[in-house]
């Protein structure tokens, strides 16, 4: 149990600076594909708050995001967490990766140290 929290916080953590990368690159995200920019926003939504617990907005830009989260409705926080890192590591450029990227691989090496005692 320990272990699974441990690897839940360095997940957020993680996730977290990726989003912050995300954020900080506002230039890379204008020319991305419209898609992609939708799931790193719906992507974003289900990680931070799970399922969509809104009522679905009747105008525009409400609408069209509520539609984009709905999407990912059923997936875990978790699993919304990985899928937005995975997509961050494949749009940012390295130098942004490696900022949240080296973190990820120590924590994973020190919890892997740590079953080992």
């Amino acid at each position: 149990l320990f272990i699974r929290k441990n690897l839940m916080e360095d997940l957020k953590g993680t996730f977290e600076k990726a989003a912050a990368e995300i954020l900080a690159n506002k230039e890379m995200n204008k020319k991305l594909p419209k898609a992609t920019n939708e799931d790193i926003y719906s992507y974003y939504k289900q990680a931070t708050v799970g399922d969509i617990n809104i009522e679905k907005p009747g105008s525009e830009p409400g609408k069209t995001k509520w539609e984009l989260w709905n999407k990912k409705k059923g997936i875990s926080q978790e699993e919304a967490m990985k899928k937005y890192i995975e997509l961050a590591k494949s749009v940012l450029p390295a130098e942004a990766v490696a900022k949240f990227a080296q973190c990820r691989q120590l924590s994973i090496q020190s919890n892997q140290s740590f079953k080992k005692k």
